[in-house]
């Protein structure tokens, strides 16, 4: 580099202003209910999401299940199938 170029450093560190939605309205009960599973496709978590499903089902008496996997889909098409079809979801984020 020339004695009379400059350099460019770029920072990956980006400004955020967060949007405070709030947290979504509780249900009475998980009784009867439709649950959804977002499953990101990390190691393990089909089992231990299907764990969770089960135990649910078990305790709540649970009306159904919509699982999907997010990264089988088209971005955010996963998670917008799962909150047009249950009344809550769980998803699992893993690294």
């Amino acid at each position: 580099m020339a004695p009379t170029e400059k350099s460019v450093y770029l920072s990956p560190i980006g400004e955020v202003d967060p949007l405070d939605v709030g947290l979504a309205p509780r249900l009475d009960t998980l009784e009867g209910k439709v649950l959804g599973i977002l499953d990101d496709d990390m190691p393990n978590s089909a089992i231990i999401l299907n764990t969770v499903a089960h135990r649910l089902q078990e305790r709540f008496k649970l009306a159904g299940l919509e699982m999907r996997t997010r990264f089988q889909t088209k971005p955010g098409q996963a998670a917008r199938e799962v909150s047009e079809k249950a009344d809550f979801a769980i998803a699992a984020n893993g690294m």
